[in-house]
């Protein structure tokens, strides 16, 4: 019987490909293709699958230029750009044959992070600028620059580029007008121009001015406005939405998205080596070591709290127990129940850093170079890190609310009163003790920095040792060199 779920092109598409390619999943789709996760039967290896709509699929017009992304992304030998294995067509079918890509893409995780570290974003756009100046050079522009056309590779962080589909090799004909995503659309092309290498440069700058600050330039516009407001008015500096950025970080993509296309620069290559001159003083650091850094900082934050709240509840359990056991002659363990269900979610997270750390160790990374990486990244970026000293009377409220809700809880059961009464005053004993050793945290300046704090104490060095014990390591790693060809080996 067949399964509902899955959608005609997955059924026609598997029919055609029979013997050669199992299909999975389907990955995602949009207004000119529909991509599946699939498994080449005779190397047994995954691939991406994309195929034309089948709406779409007896428009010669569209079947051309689906084909042609083929044929100009197969020109394309890079290693930032996803190379094609093959491309084949049936009936009112076609398709190409693309390597499979583990991870999200630059748009995935900017909506899942926000903002990224400085170091990050420029490394990303840069990879991203060497693989479209290989495209450049041999006459083809992209045209639809954008996040979330950049993808990630798990475990390395390699950018690569896809989606060439609206791309053209020279020529301005045959569309080379008007497409793109408008967030991202060169002025030129907004005003129904053709499009050159520098309408990718301005994409891409708008690229990286989103991964700078955490939206685009012209955000909360749409449709013709936005297009009137990109085609007549520059674009803001970068420094406007991150004063702390360095002044040549700020020129290099200030100048990618200038209003005029001969404002900015010339060549892809050019962008890229500005990109480069902007990273000099930057930690060259091997793409693991930075995302343990990353990570460390980012969710130290949520560890404190996980512990917080679990050390809150046992405290609350604790005294509401002493209260029933004083009072009312009542000994209750679901209180006790309710601290420990917490300290369990706390100790699965731990356990979580844990594990990081240990694949850490496993690539023959040490403590020292750990601790460096987080200190660079700290240095780095000052405002991501910790947050600001917090005033005492943000540690008030929690402790005011833990006593009344011992009050609440107490007087209404001594007076009989309804049980739903104290319901209120039970809850807010058991978690506004949790509140108030957060603020308390918050108060003394630990708050984002517990784990990494605690890796950098005397007890860090021998938890270090602890959590890596039956690691199989791999040869000490000297840090040094390009992020790119560290995370390719």
């Amino acid at each position: 019987m067949t399964d509902p779920a899955l959608s005609p092109e997955f059924l026609a598409l598997q029919a055609a490909l029979a013997g050669s390619y199992s299909l999975v999943r389907e990955l995602g789709r949009g207004g000119m293709g529909v991509v599946f996760l699939a498994r080449e039967v005779a190397l047994d290896r995954l691939v991406a699958i994309k195929m034309l709509p089948l709406a779409l699929g007896h428009d010669a017009t569209l079947r051309e230029r689906f084909l042609r992304e083929a044929r100009t992304a197969a020109q394309l030998a890079h290693p930032h750009i996803v190379p094609i294995h093959a491309v084949g067509s049936a009936d009112a079918l076609v398709w190409f044959v693309m390597e499979y890509v583990p991870g999200a893409s630059l748009g995935e995780r900017l909506r899942r992070e926000g903002a990224l570290p400085t170091t990050d974003a420029l490394r990303i756009v840069q990879e991203t600028a060497w693989a479209l100046a290989h495209a450049h050079a041999r006459g083809v522009i992209h045209r639809d620059v954008k996040p979330d056309n950049i993808l990630l590779q798990d475990d390395s962080d390699r950018v690569l580029v896809t989606d060439f589909g609206i791309a053209h090799g020279g020529d301005t004909t045959d569309g080379a007008k008007g497409f793109g995503t408008l967030h991202y659309m060169s002025p030129e092309q907004a005003h129904g121009e053709a499009a050159d290498a520098r309408a990718d440069i301005y994409a891409l700058g708008v690229t990286a001015w989103h991964a700078l600050a955490g939206h685009r330039p012209f955000e909360g516009q749409q449709g013709a406005a936005l297009l009137a407001t990109q085609s007549r008015a520059d674009a803001p500096s970068i420094r406007t939405a991150v004063p702390t950025l360095p002044s040549n970080v700020a020129h290099a993509i200030d100048r990618a998205i200038a209003r005029d296309p001969d404002a900015r620069w010339t060549t892809m290559e050019e962008f890229a080596r500005a990109l480069d001159s902007a990273r000099a003083l930057a930690p060259r650091l091997p793409v693991p070591l930075r995302r343990f850094a990353r990570e460390a900082v980012e969710h130290s934050d949520r560890l404190g709290m996980a512990l917080g709240v679990s050390a809150g509840a046992f405290l609350g359990a604790g005294l509401v127990d002493i209260f029933f056991a004083t009072f009312l002659g009542i000994e209750s363990a679901i209180y006790l129940l309710i601290g420990t269900v917490t300290t369990a979610m706390a100790l699965a997270l731990l356990g979580g850093h844990v594990a990081k750390l240990r694949e850490l160790a496993a690539l023959g990374y040490t403590r020292p170079q750990a601790l460096r990486a987080i200190a660079d990244l700290e240095a780095e970026e000052p405002t991501r890190i910790g947050r600001s000293r917090l005033p005492f009377w943000n540690a008030v409220p929690g402790v005011i609310a833990g006593a009344a809700g011992v009050m609440v809880a107490g007087m209404a059961l001594m007076t009989d009163g309804e049980f739903f009464t104290a319901v209120p005053g039970l809850l807010a004993t058991v978690l506004a003790p949790a509140v108030a050793i957060r603020r308390v945290a918050a108060l003394r300046g630990t708050r984002g920095k517990w784990w990494t704090r605690f890796l950098t104490s005397t007890w860090g060095s021998k938890a270090w040792r602890l959590f890596t014990l039956g690691v199989a390591k791999a040869p000490p790693v000297e840090v040094a060199g390009e992020p790119t060809a560290l995370a390719l080996g």
